[in-house]
Formats: C-alpha cells, sequence, structure tokens
C-alpha cells in the first residue's frame, strides 16, 4: 500500500552504509543535517549520500534516533517505520 502523495519510487527501505570510526573521513565533511563541520573521532555515519553526526540522523518527523536502525527515505528525508506508514 502506497501513503497518498508518494510514488513508489520516493521511498525505500535502507540500512544504515557505515558506522564511523573511520580514519579515512575527512576533517571537511559537513553534517547533512546540522550543517556543521563532523570531524574525526566524532561517531559520524553516513546515509543518504550525506555525513550525518551520529546524533544528528534521526527521523525528521517524530525525532526518535536512526543510527544503526532501519530507516526510510521520503525525497532524501530519513523517516522511521512508524513515520513511513503514516
Amino acid at each position: 500500500c502506497t501513503p497518498s502523495g508518494w510514488s513508489t519510487g520516493d521511498y525505500e527501505a535502507h540500512e544504515i552504509l557505515q558506522n564511523s570510526q573511520d580514519t579515512n573521513r575527512e576533517s571537511k565533511d559537513v553534517c547533512g543535517f546540522c550543517r556543521k563541520t563532523v570531524a574525526f573521532p566524532e561517531p559520524a555515519l553516513e546515509a543518504l549520500n550525506r555525513t550525518y553526526h551520529e546524533s544528528c540522523f534521526h527521523c525528521r518527523s517524530c525525532h526518535v534516533p536512526l543510527a544503526g536502525k532501519q530507516y526510510y527515505n521520503k525525497a532524501g528525508i530519513p523517516l522511521c517505520e512508524s513515520c513511513y506508514q503514516v
């Protein structure tokens, strides 16, 4: 069942691509949410083709943390399963 106004191409389930203590991460990476620098050794992850502080990667609707959890992508906006199904 597709939520009203969403096409099946707009969202899909994703897993976190990388949860870092990644020494290859460049110091100039900018968080995809807060736009502040993500510097090693801060906990960070890569998702939706961006780098995020671990604490910044949360559902944009209810703000539940999504680091290390399954999430849904709606036009580049991460959502938890509960908010995705609404």
